[in-house]
């Protein structure tokens, strides 16, 4: 299917893993939320991107995200989240940007540098491209400035354009429809002599791909789900789900059979599904309040963490391998001078931590130092690749996650 041409209808929610994250265009998915997927499906994924025959794959930006659109007055105006939506205006001038981010400079830079050149851009595109009849088609943006916008160092500032997000009002609030490629053309034409530019493609470089390397991968899948290729994904995490809550929870085993508990704790955990709720569970389970209070608020997500871990670590290792693979990233040519950067502002963000960081976030520490070890420590100068595979949108990540979250740890101490 051509990209370009292809609309990503809305995802249905009961077969996505419960990932939150805020922000107008919310969070993509790795291959395996998709909880509809068989292991057979993550096998072709991972034969194909190494077989090159997955195309029109672009490079996952380590910067700023916002959407933007020109209203029916001709407004060039942003939204960060529902409310902006639906505003009078349907977003925020720059002006009102300025406003709120007044308090942090380096979100101020870098969405106020953005918005100029975003206002150059829509400048040169008619108020009919982005409103029509009760519709309206936001631009989302990924906005960087020069040096470090989040971790990740870029040599200029640069706005990139991924695609255009469909919105309907249903009488009562603006709903998304749709995300489409078309159009990014007439965007394109207009981006000439600014900052922007469409997201670029990446490519796979399959000569330096082994069959060793394939081999590797497709039987670790085949490991994970037990020569099980046709399981689901979902299938595979219940199935995990109910053996660890049998093991552990015994008070749970034992309830009364007119309603499967441990069902109704799978679907809240894990696609949180939260129609059966904590005071009807307390019902049930008249003595065993504080355990159910404890397993609800606090140990769900170690559980969940424990259940979802080898396809996790699969695809962090998967992840890291194909980003080493990509030709065309942002920062192809000066690869080394990136990594020299991130080395030394992670090492700087460990030393701290230890230093002076309180109990938790030592080990918040320990556990992405362990990550690191999967893929022997290795960090690479681009966060990840974008890639669509049977109509779903899906991204793969390099040892950028938990270098994130080592200097975020820093940061947010200090």
């Amino acid at each position: 299917m051509n990209l370009q041409q292809y609309i990503i209808e809305q995802l249905n929610n009961t077969n996505i893993l419960a990932i939150n994250e805020g922000g107008a265009s919310g969070h993509m998915y790795y291959p395996h939320n998709y909880l509809e997927l068989t292991f057979q499906d993550l096998i072709n994924i991972v034969t194909n991107l190494l077989d090159g025959k997955i195309t029109n794959i672009t490079e996952k930006v380590d910067g700023m995200n916002i959407q933007a659109t020109k209203n029916k007055n001709g407004e060039v105006v942003f939204i960060r989240n529902k409310g902006d939506l639906n505003s009078e205006r349907g977003g925020m001038l720059k002006s009102d940007m300025i406003n709120k981010w007044s308090d942090k400079p380096h979100v101020l830079d870098t969405f106020s540098k953005a918005a100029s050149t975003i206002e150059k851009v829509f400048t040169g595109l008619p108020i009919s491209f982005f409103n029509k009849d009760n519709q309206r088609r936001y631009v989302n943006c990924e906005c960087v400035i020069a040096g470090t916008t989040n971790i990740m160092p870029y040599a200029s500032n640069q706005v990139d354009f991924h695609d255009i997000w469909i919105y309907e009002y249903d009488g009562k609030e603006w709903i998304k429809i749709g995300v489409t490629k078309n159009g990014l053309d007439k965007i394109d034409k207009a981006c000439k002599n600014t900052d922007a530019r469409l997201t670029p493609n990446v490519i796979i470089d399959t000569q330096k791909v082994s069959n060793e390397l394939k081999k590797k991968y497709t039987e670790e899948l085949i490991r994970i789900c037990n020569d099980d290729p046709d399981l689901t994904i979902k299938s595979y995490l219940r199935t995990k789900f109910d053996e660890y809550i049998k093991n552990n929870y015994i008070w749970i085993k034992e309830a009364p059979e007119s309603y499967n508990y441990i069902d109704i704790l799978f679907k809240r955990f894990f696609l949180d599904d939260k129609t059966f709720n904590i005071r009807q569970f307390k019902n049930i389970f008249t003595n065993h309040d504080q355990e159910l209070d404890q397993l609800v608020k606090k140990e769900y997500k170690k559980i969940v963490e424990e259940i979802t871990k080898p396809l996790d670590d699969f695809f962090f290792k998967f992840g890291n391998d194909i980003v080493k693979l990509c030709k065309g990233i942002i920062n192809q040519g000066r690869e080394d001078e990136v990594v020299k950067e991130l080395t030394s502002n992670l090492q700087s963000a460990i030393n701290d931590i230890k230093k002076s960081g309180s109990l938790e976030s030592q080990e918040k520490l320990n556990k992405q130092l362990q990550k690191l070890t999967l893929i022997n420590n290795e960090i690479n100068p681009a966060e990840g690749i974008v890639f669509i595979y049977n109509n779903k949108v899906m991204k793969l990540t390099s040892g950028f996650g938990p270098l994130n979250q080592i200097i975020g740890i820093n940061k947010f101490n200090k």
